[in-house]
């Protein structure tokens, strides 16, 4: 099925796990110069250069059918035009069985500026946005009249596994909860990785049910992911909801961290929510 995607500069395409493509952008194809019966039903290699196929796209592939969100950034030229920087995420796609069946290939265009910005606004480890880009965020959010909310999520039992295992096990087990996270949002939400095991989500127009639910969601899915057999963690949120009052965005992040510690004192791998 060819499709348009919503922002002209991405590049979509899905592949199944043959590696082959199963619909494609009409934007990739008008780019690429080609049309759609050149690219739906082949092989990733008949449109890409062998090497780059097994050396870059398989392998981020690969690590998306294992469940993983991945995404890189890499200067080079889509088409026959001049190399560029480009982002690229490869998500994972599933069945109605809760099964991964496809992988869906996102690539966007940056600009130069943009290229800088994402590094500037982009957890190093995550890739998640980074506490730069969480406040630059909120400021804009905290303007004028608009209804938010702010999420504050930091893990349960994550410094023991981190000392008795190591920071190589850490991070890998912050680059899976980051994943998880990032598969959980919603099209108007972001995800954001102020510092150590402390995430933060913000977004806009929500009722406090539909925030109590994604929250509840969020816990039990980081319940069930797997890290390893030898341990588990688990997560205790606050939430924030702006709806009526006007406040200064530190005192908003103030006031989620004091509820997401409630949450931890309650027992953990919880939630706490405010309505203002």
């Amino acid at each position: 099925m060819e499709f348009d995607a919503k922002n002209k500069k991405e590049y979509v395409s899905i592949v199944d796990r043959n590696y082959s493509y199963v619909s494609v952008s009409s934007s990739y194809l008008k780019d690429k110069g080609i049309e759609y019966k050149d690219v739906v039903g082949r092989k990733l290699e008949d449109i890409w250069e062998k090497e780059t196929v097994e050396n870059v796209i398989k392998p981020f592939i690969d690590k998306a059918f294992a469940g993983d969100i991945v995404q890189t950034q890499s200067y080079f030229s889509f088409s026959s035009k001049r190399k560029k920087h480009y982002q690229t995420s490869y998500m994972p796609i599933y069945d109605s069985w809760g099964k991964i069946e496809k992988v869906a290939i996102v690539t966007r265009d940056l600009t130069k500026d943009q290229f800088i910005n994402a590094q500037l606004y982009t957890d190093a480890l995550t890739k998640a946005n980074n506490r730069k880009a969480f406040y630059k965020d909120l400021t804009e959010l905290s303007k004028g009249n608009k209804k938010y909310y702010v999420f504050s999520l930091d893990l349960d039992n994550f410094k023991p596994v981190n000392d008795k295992y190591g920071h190589h096990i850490g991070d890998k087990m912050l680059i899976k909860t980051a994943s998880t996270f990032e598969s959980l949002l919603k099209d108007d939400q972001k995800l954001y990785r102020p510092g150590g095991d402390e995430f933060a989500i913000l977004g806009q127009n929500a009722s406090s049910k539909e925030l109590e639910n994604q929250a509840q969601k969020i816990i039990d899915t980081l319940k069930i992911a797997k890290f390893n057999k030898k341990f588990q963690i688990g997560v205790s949120i606050g939430i924030i909801n702006v709806r009526k009052k006007k406040w200064e965005k530190d005192k908003i992040v103030k006031e989620a961290d004091i509820l997401m510690y409630k949450s931890k004192k309650n027992g953990k791998n919880g939630y706490v929510l405010k309505e203002i």
